[in-house]
C-alpha cells in the first residue's frame, strides 16, 4: 500500500513534509471530538428558540467534549483507553446520580 497526502500548502523541505504528516495525524482526534459532539452531545438535534440559546448550548457542548475526549486520550496502563461511548455513557449516569441525590436532599432535608 502506498500512501499519498494531498495538501495546498507548499512543502518543499523533509521538515515541512514532516509537519504536514503530524498535523494529519492529528486528523483521527478530530474526528472522535466531532463523534462526541454529534452522537455523544447530539447537538444536530438541539431545537432551541433563538440563535443566542443554540450558541450557548454549543459552547457548553464543546467543553463536554473537548473534556470527553480528553479523558479519552489519558495514558491508562494494562486495559487501554476507555472509549468516547463509554465515557459519555459514564457521564449521564452520573447526573443522573446527583439529580437523584438533589431531589432526595429536598424530600429529606440536608442531614
Amino acid at each position: 500500500v502506498e500512501w499519498l497526502l494531498l495538501t495546498n500548502e507548499v512543502v518543499e523541505t523533509l521538515d515541512a513534509a514532516c509537519l504536514r504528516v503530524a498535523w494529519y495525524r492529528k486528523r483521527w482526534l478530530v474526528e472522535i471530538f466531532f463523534r462526541i459532539l454529534k452522537s455523544g452531545c447530539q447537538v444536530e438535534a438541539l431545537q432551541l428558540a433563538t440563535r443566542e440559546r443554540l450558541d450557548w448550548a454549543l459552547v457548553l457542548y464543546l467543553v463536554i467534549a473537548w473534556r470527553i475526549l480528553h479523558l479519552v486520550t489519558l495514558g491508562r496502563k494494562g486495559d487501554g483507553n476507555p472509549g468516547p461511548k463509554a465515557l459519555w455513557e459514564g457521564l449521564l449516569k452520573l447526573m443522573a446520580y446527583v439529580e437523584a441525590f438533589q431531589a432526595t436532599r429536598e424530600v429529606y432535608g440536608e442531614g
